[in-house]
């Protein structure tokens, strides 16, 4: 994967298994691309009070809980049982592995609180009626954005032909309308750390609870183009559709 679209000023961190980029830091969230060298295998460090989440945007991850080892290959979502020692590897004769990491904390860090503004301006961005959102990453095969929903404000209701997504709440609580047709649709609520897929052509939205604190979503992409025009709106409260 081409990584010359990341900004120059990605902090880096090269490990004997490969190389970190940290995509951003925010107040309770950790967002890093790992890429892990063939043959190569990383143990993440079990972290108390932290929901860590990882999606596969290249090249196939093989890991390894206990006894059992599971493949995971490009667009799918890590999942190992809270607290386990395990060991995630890229197979000796494949291409380098490729993972967006999530790493969602329980106590706000106040350093990073203070400078989130400072951060978020350094980012590409767009205005919406609801919020904004901001471009931590975007790459060949996946982008990853911050969404920021403010109080009492809901997206419209949509699909996406091209991609599926990967949500991680990073703050606040979110409210998903997901289904596979509009009469099918489901709403539930998520706190913070949670993460929830969107299958590609599904019908979705999130929005942020009046009365609450805003909402902050690290949504990872994966699919065939993540285009904003990519998008079908079957409903939408500023009239978009």
């Amino acid at each position: 994967m081409e990584l010359t679209a990341l900004p120059t000023t990605t902090p880096v961190e090269n490990c004997a298994w490969g190389t970190s980029y940290t995509l951003g830091e925010l107040p309770r969230t950790t967002v890093r691309l790992v890429v892990v060298q063939p043959g190569e295998h990383l143990n993440p460090e079990i972290r108390e009070m932290c929901a860590a989440h990882r999606v596969v945007v290249g090249g196939e991850a093989e890991v390894t809980v206990g006894n059992s080892t599971t493949r995971y290959a490009y667009g799918e979502h890590i999942s190992v049982p809270e607290g386990s020692n395990y060991r995630i590897a890229c197979p000796a004769g494949d291409s380098a592995l490729f993972i967006i990491e999530v790493l969602v904390f329980a106590e706000m860090d106040i350093a990073r609180h203070g400078q989130q503004d400072s951060l978020l301006a350094t980012l590409p961005h767009e205005d919406r009626p609801w919020g904004a959102f901001y471009i931590l990453a975007n790459l060949p095969r996946t982008k990853v954005k911050l969404i920021v929903v403010q109080p009492g404000e809901i997206l419209s209701l949509q699909s996406h032909e091209q991609r599926a997504e990967h949500w991680v709440v990073a703050d606040g609580e979110a409210e998903v309308t997901v289904g596979e047709a509009l009469d099918k649709l489901q709403i539930q609520r998520h706190g913070h750390g949670k993460h929830v897929f969107i299958p590609r052509r599904a019908i979705h939205r999130m929005a942020c609870p009046a009365g609450n604190t805003r909402l902050e979503i690290v949504e990872v992409q994966v699919g065939d183009g993540f285009d904003e025009t990519d998008i079908t709106r079957y409903d939408d409260k500023y009239k978009r559709v």
